[in-house]
């Protein structure tokens, strides 16, 4: 038996309510375990690690878009080559690499990062 709390900047989980819990969701991303079947194979690199901002930042441009797109590829290693690629054409680890940077796009505060 396992037992304690997840917390976020302190806080427990469960004492978030209302609006507040509304936030801390747009500040959470699932990055799945299996890179092999979490991304979408028809869509490109930019598309998967955009959606995120497409939802929690619709005032975004596409300008802006893609720049944080790239930024956030940087933080994980890759770059804007990665941009009009598939998920077929990497590795299991550059996958996962996708992966992650599409949590961290999708967060509210990626900028800080």
């Amino acid at each position: 038996m396992s037992t304690g709390k997840v917390q976020f900047q302190g806080r427990a989980l469960d004492d978030f309510r209302g609006r507040e819990k509304t936030v801390l969701r747009s500040n959470l991303q699932v990055v799945f375990q299996d890179p092999f079947s979490s991304l979408s194979p028809r869509q490109t690199v930019e598309r998967i690690v955009g959606e995120g901002l497409a939802l929690h930042r619709p005032e975004m441009d596409a300008a802006a878009r893609q720049a944080k797109v790239i930024a956030v590829l940087c933080e994980v290693g890759m770059d804007r080559t990665a941009l009009p690629l598939y998920p077929h054409e990497f590795s299991g680890g550059q996958r996962q690499r996708i992966a992650i940077a599409r949590a961290g796009a999708g967060t509210e505060h990626s900028d800080s990062r």
